[in-house]
């Protein structure tokens, strides 16, 4: 800067910088003789980074490793051995990308608690269990985006476990058999057996795959906890991305935090590849959220037993070769009746062989 004025103080404020901290080699005033060749600085904020700053519990202050370090270690002394449980908290400045943290209680002979490659957070927090009077941080690459490639911390942490079980080796005489949870059981015929997602799951499903276009006459759900509300919808045979909405049970009007009932029944029919239950809200209980069915049922058209295959059917028109008669000839692909263009109301009357009592009925 060649700037001629006359002044007893300079100053020299500091806005901006393309790296990561100020720095000052030397500072001249010239007029014929350097006057701040002797002259006593003051900065507001001068290096005073010790290592003694990453546990001082101020989070203004920090260590910072010496710039273009190739690496750089931070050793701190508990003073006694500790047993530490999830208790160790690095805050960066600088993180360092590759580093490890080690453990020792006499000082000489370490043991490495755990390392990290990559690193680019800012917070490391370190949930191994340990007992130490030393601790080690060991740093060998800096952050890339650290012009200056410095190493910093803000704070270190380490806090003392004082539930001594954390980490031992625990043994019971009994314990829950997991293959009861899972989601076959949500169709083995055997309600002593339950299907239930991971407690806290709030939007589980489940699909039964019929592996073919199959009709559908109905469906039962036993629950062992039910939800707040579910809902069903099937595979369109048609197009397999589109799920058709069947029902949904679920909330209660009058008490919308109260569960389904035990057992749902539907009995309209529908032409399916897969059929879907989602579980829209689930309850929350004592032990969180848990959602658990102990069985379902699926009712296929026995189609065996087809009373009325073959039998007399008298309709009140037709179009064209469509006539009535291949309402009843089970052919479910080819064949079929049809009514006459802008017919509204017309009347099929089937000859059944006996009064007799029907289970299931599909019309399509």
């Amino acid at each position: 800067i060649v700037t001629w004025f006359v002044a007893r103080y300079v100053r020299v404020i500091f806005l901006s910088t393309e790296y990561a901290m100020f720095s000052v080699r030397k500072m001249s005033v010239f007029g014929g003789t350097n006057y701040a060749l002797t002259a006593t600085p003051v900065a507001v904020k001068s290096w005073n980074h010790s290592s003694a700053e990453v546990v001082d519990d101020d989070d203004d202050t920090f260590w910072v490793a010496e710039p273009l370090s190739t690496a750089a270690s931070l050793l701190i002394d508990l003073v006694d051995e500790y047993f530490i449980a999830g208790g160790v908290e690095i805050v960066w400045k600088f993180p360092a990308e590759n580093f490890e943290v080690l453990a020792s209680s006499d000082g000489d002979n370490y043991t490495q608690v755990v390392s990290f490659v990559g690193n680019l957070k800012n917070v490391t927090q370190i949930s191994n269990c340990f007992m130490a009077r030393y601790i080690s941080i060991r740093m060998t690459v800096p952050d890339r985006s650290n012009l200056d490639g410095a190493y910093g911390i803000y704070s270190v942490v380490v806090r003392f476990d004082g539930n001594l079980a954390h980490c031992k080796s625990i043994t019971a005489t009994h314990f829950i058999d997991s293959t009861m949870f899972l989601y076959p059981s949500a169709n083995d015929g055997d309600e002593s057996t339950i299907w239930m997602p991971y407690q806290g799951a709030t939007t589980p499903s489940l699909v039964w795959d019929m592996e073919q276009d199959q009709y559908i006459s109905g469906f039962e759900i036993t629950w062992r906890y039910p939800p707040i509300s579910f809902m069903v919808e099937y595979q369109d045979v048609d197009d397999l991305t589109n799920w058709v909405f069947v029902n949904q049970w679920g909330p209660n009007e009058d008490s919308p935090e109260l569960p389904v009932d035990l057992a749902q029944e539907w009995r309209e029919g529908f032409l399916a590849r897969r059929m879907r239950i989602t579980i829209l809200e689930p309850v929350e209980h004592d032990e969180g959220l848990l959602i658990a069915m102990r069985d379902s049922i699926l009712h296929y058209p026995d189609r065996s037993d087809n009373i009325i295959l073959g039998q007399d059917v008298t309709v009140t028109n037709h179009y064209g070769e469509h006539i009535g008669s291949y309402i009843t000839d089970g052919n479910e692909r080819g064949t079929y009746w049809r009514a006459q263009a802008n017919d509204t109301s017309s009347t099929i009357l089937i000859q059944m062989p006996d009064i007799i009592q029907t289970s299931d009925t599909i019309v399509g």
